[in-house]
């Protein structure tokens, strides 16, 4: 039996049976020493009857973990048990933990010095020899605190906490943590929802390597033939990118029987990225002459003549480009494990493998196809062909246009709406030109500079662009598309709708008909589905394009959100034990998926530029070292350390400056009371991201995901909700409490700068 209690425990917490908290495998040794393995770690495991010493044996001896770098072999005789229950962590009798009620105190750190505000209660403060202890992170704290106080100093600014440096074996009689760090790719670094993400996961870190490229590119172009009308061009570039992502686990255990057990694994992924560009086109440029006249110049020999060539031309050029892309995945992976007991020390090693392989092939066509009629008149010396200055005037008519594929938007054109938004980006135009050249030539070889006018006629789409798509329930289990259909295309184009789930398959599918170029509303009724599942139901505009259907947008999901009427604002009964109503749209705007304004706290008006200098509280200074800085100062208003002011005035809450009483900005305990009391929904309404707000009551108010405003920018949209309340945040002079959501979280307790623009939705009793 012992020699299968591990693999069949790994089945049992792979199928999901484990709870949560478990994210480990514990192997207990006879001797006293732990075996640990994070589960995201383990690759496989399997049994050997070959023992430590390469003796085979006739039954089944050793139990073998393989991870990412290595194989851990463990005799089933050193094995006394396997548990994926996590240690449990106990304190020493003498050790604080910093409870919740300093916590509200607490400012920060500056190393092992540990500060707190200075109101602090006398009897919350720790005495020098106390050990402070803080696992989980807050915000001030974001990755807790250690520490063995040794004074208590106070300032005008703060009491400081100064401690030495505790140890594991003071702080604790048995002790486990596991930790995961995530690399991410470098557009995440920068992005300002990484900047704005308010919830607290100290484990979770962004940084990345590279990309890293090398690349090399070559052309060629050349006439068919000497002298000939056609010519073919050509070319063709290589890179490669590399670039690694990192996943780091740490593990640390420290209990009675087996001491300190510390394990660091870095897993990860190399991907290397190949990409073959490569173009080739044709070049046609053909004169059909005319009557051609030609004057000798006097004394000249006859070798110096004035022409006039009056005639027609055509010109074509394609270019035909394609890009072959690969991608190789390759994990690995090093590890390192530590006992303070017996022999259980693995050096660091390196091992990976191929994990993965795809290729991706795009191409796009473009050309042009222009004829007319031309005039050239200028000087031969010698002969036409031998050297000549020159005068040309064109003009004529042309038809341009360009077509991009790539094949795997085709393959997915059924569950993704990628092609269609390449298909958009194509056209056909035509228009009329006229053009001036000046030049001379020697042998065919020559200069010259050319002037041109073009004014387009007519632009043709291949494909028609849809809006105001919506999905309604009908009578019974029937769900009403209806999309409206506009643009001018080449040709004409099958338009319906196709009905997907919430895992992108097709449930059903319509053609409505053909369009070209006469913008109307389609519509098309979805019977006989499962009444229990309409609310996962996503309907989708679809072009029928070259024999098969493509997916289109903007898709729409069955609203399930109403207003009472179209008489905005509604002051909405959600059922909060306060009575709170709350306003069915943003201030500033005139429906319930409008964005409205984005307010500063305490400015009544939007504008242009979201910072500091031009935030109204704040005013410019100089620090000790003579450099700008902005900072907040009683006579400018809002200051809780100096002015005492804690909540908006009246005159200073956007919600009661546009709306008039008795609506204001909600509180932050207001906005508390609406997260623990409402249950949230990530929905759309008119084709607009947010999240659907529904109380006890049954009531419903729907808060768009408007982003927020920072500097000139706006960032966010559509992914993040950021609204005010009307409360400063305590501690921090330049930041007051707000409402944040985004997809699969919201929250009340964040604190957001006072100088960016965010939304703000209006209460009232």
């Amino acid at each position: 039996m012992k020699r299968l209690a591990i693999s069949l425990m790994l089945l049992v917490a792979a199928a999901g049976s484990i709870t949560a908290q478990n994210d480990a495998m514990y192997v207990y040794r006879n001797d006293g020493t732990i075996n640990a393995f994070l589960k995201a770690d383990i690759d496989s495991i399997c049994h050997s009857n070959i023992d430590l010493d390469s003796l085979t044996h006739a039954e089944v001896v050793v139990q073998e973990v393989w991870t990412a770098d290595s194989i851990y072999r463990i005799p089933l005789t050193a094995i006394d048990s396997v548990s994926f229950i996590t240690p449990p962590t106990v304190y020493k009798r003498d050790v604080i933990r910093i409870e919740e009620s300093l916590l509200d105190y607490v400012i920060g750190a500056d190393g092992l010095t540990l500060l707190l505000k200075p109101n602090t209660p006398t009897m919350l403060l720790p005495l020098a020899g106390d050990k402070l202890v803080l696992l989980e992170g807050c915000e001030a704290l974001p990755y807790g605190f250690s520490g063995v106080v040794s004074s208590v100093e106070q300032t005008a600014t703060s009491i400081n906490i100064i401690c030495e440096q505790a140890y594991l074996e003071d702080l604790f009689d048995s002790f486990c943590s596991v930790q995961t760090i995530l690399g991410c790719n470098p557009d995440s670094v920068a992005s300002p929802s990484s900047r704005r993400r308010v919830t607290y996961r100290p484990d979770d870190i962004v940084f990345s390597l590279g990309p890293y490229t090398v690349s090399r590119s070559d052309e060629v172009s050349r006439e068919v033939k000497k002298d000939s009308d056609l010519a073919l061009k050509g070319g063709v570039s290589v890179s490669t990118e590399v670039q690694p992502t990192f996943r780091i686990h740490t593990l640390l255990i420290l209990g009675e029987g087996h001491g300190t057990y510390f394990n660091c694994s870095i897993t990860g992924d190399l991907r290397v990225t190949s990409r073959t560009s490569f173009y080739g086109g044709i070049d046609f440029n053909h004169d059909f002459d005319g009557l051609i006249a030609e004057c000798p110049i006097p004394y000249t020999a006859n070798l110096v003549k004035f022409y006039i060539n009056p005639g027609l031309f055509i010109r074509a050029d394609a270019t035909l480009t394609g890009t072959l892309t690969s991608t190789q995945l390759y994990t690995f992976g090093m590890a390192y494990d530590y006992s303070s007991k017996g022999e259980n020390t693995v050096k660091p090693s390196i091992g990976g493998r191929l994990a993965g392989y795809s290729t991706d092939v795009s191409g796009s066509l473009d050309g042009s196809v222009a004829g007319g009629l031309y005039l050239e008149t200028g000087f031969n010396v010698v002969s036409r062909k031998l050297a000549k200055v020159y005068a040309r005037g064109e003009a004529g008519v042309r038809f341009s246009g360009s077509f991009v594929l790539r094949n795997s938007d085709i393959d997915n054109a059924s569950k993704e709406t990628k092609l269609y938004e390449r298909l958009k980006q194509s056209s056909v135009e035509l228009g009329t030109f006229v053009n001036f050249s000046l030049g001379a030539s020697v042998l065919q070889s020559g200069a010259g500079r050319t002037w041109e006018l073009y004014e387009p006629i007519h632009t043709w789409d291949l494909v028609p662009e849809f809006s105001g798509t919506k999905l309604t329930q009908g009578s019974g289990a029937s769900l009403d598309a209806l999309a409206q259909v506009s643009g001018d295309c080449l040709f004409p184009v099958g338009v319906g709708f196709s009905l997907l789930d919430d895992d992108m398959e097709k449930v059903a599918d319509h053609t409505v008909g053909s369009y070209k170029n006469k913008p109307t509303p389609i519509e098309h009724s979805f019977s006989g589905l499962d009444k229990d599942r309409l609310n996962d139901y996503t309907v989708y505009p679809k072009v029928r394009f070259l024999g098969f259907d493509i997916l289109a947008s903007p898709e729409a999901k069955l609203s399930l959100f109403a207003c009472p009427d179209g008489n905005h604002p509604h002051a909405i009964d959600l059922g909060l034990p306060s009575g709170t109503k709350w306003c069915c749209c943003n201030v500033g705007a005139n429906t319930p998926e409008g964005y409205g304004g984005y307010y500063a706290w305490g400015e009544t008006s939007e504008k242009d530029y979201y910072y500091w200098d031009s935030y109204k509280y704040y005013k410019e200074t100089d620090d000790d070292w003579g450099y700008t800085k902005y900072s907040t100062n009683s006579s400018y208003g809002y200051n809780g350390f100096t002015d005492g002011k804690t909540q908006l005035d009246s005159s200073d809450d956007v919600a009661h400056v546009k709306m008039g009483a008795p609506w204001r900005m909600p509180t932050v305990d207001q906005m508390k009371e609406l997260v623990n009391n409402c249950s949230r929904q990530w929905t759309q309404v008119n084709g607009v991201n947010g999240i659907l707000v529904t109380g006890p009551s049954g009531g419903q108010v729907f808060l768009p995901a408007a982003g927020y405003r920072w500097d000139d920018n706006l960032g966010d949209e559509g992914g993040y909700g950021y609204y005010w309340s009307s409360s400063l945040y305590p501690g921090y002079s330049d930041g007051a409490y707000g409402l944040g959501f985004y997809s699969s979280y919201w929250y009340w307790y964040s604190w957001y700068g006072r100088n960016d623009g965010h939304s703000v939705r209006a209460v009232r009793p």
